[in-house]
């Protein structure tokens, strides 16, 4: 993956799945559930665990359902 530092100056957050990746300026809640609804869960490791990005990771997620994540954005709206 390629870091564009003029990117992370004007969209300081980004959110990563297994080959897709959201830069934002600003935090819209919506878009990055969205985001996580479409591409969550889709990587080839198949595992309950952290996969191996961690470049600039700063903190890594915590468990929102349970370890195999078994509802992905459990809070988001069901008009969605």
């Amino acid at each position: 993956m390629e870091c564009n530092v003029f990117n992370f100056r004007f969209q300081p957050l980004a959110v990563v799945a297994w080959g897709w990746a959201m830069t934002m300026s600003m935090v819209d809640t919506d878009i990055v559930q969205e985001f996580i609804s479409a591409h969550a869960l889709k990587g080839p490791e198949k595992l309950s665990q952290d996969g191996q990005y961690d470049y600039l990771l700063e903190k890594p997620a915590a468990i929102v359902t349970s370890e195999d994540d078994s509802t992905v954005c459990p809070q988001r709206s069901p008009a969605f």
